[in-house]
């Protein structure tokens, strides 16, 4: 009877421990990805522009429209950006912006049903234009 017990205990222990996330194993808990290039006009990428995706909540009777800021990156030296491990369901905003170029943003969402065949959900933006935004400065004097 110990030893049932004893293999009972190692036994669950063993199945909580393999539905944790490793790195280099895969996760059976869907997640998604959102990935694509900030090029300006001319279609040459841009350097260490911000990408920041937050989520967009349903309104409830409740509580209004709420969002959070999920994460955030910085694009290549090549205007390229991928943003993993992102909750695989529900309406994402993506905002854009850099110096120099007027911001952007675009809705993005995802639909669980179509996750049931594959655990990551993927969103290639392709390549997104940015415009720039012209801003002229006042001159400085200095006065002694």
């Amino acid at each position: 009877m110990r030893k049932l017990i004893l293999f009972v205990a190692i036994f669950s222990q063993l199945s909580a421990f393999s539905h944790t996330k490793h790195d280099g194993e895969k996760s059976t808990i869907p997640h998604a990805r959102i990935f694509g290039k900030i090029t300006d006009a001319d279609g040459k990428g841009i350097a260490h522009v911000s990408v920041i995706i937050i989520k967009e909540d349903e309104k409830t009777s409740t509580k209004p429209n709420s969002t959070a800021i999920v994460k955030g990156v910085t694009t290549k030296d090549n205007g390229q950006f991928d943003v993993k491990d992102l909750p695989a369901s529900g309406k994402f905003s993506i905002k854009i912006s850099g110096i120099g170029y007027e911001p952007q943003e675009q809705i993005v969402s995802f639909n669980d049903s179509k996750l049931q065949a594959s655990p990551v959900a993927e969103k290639n933006l392709g390549n997104i234009v940015l415009k720039s935004s012209i801003m002229e400065l006042q001159g400085v004097s200095f006065s002694r």
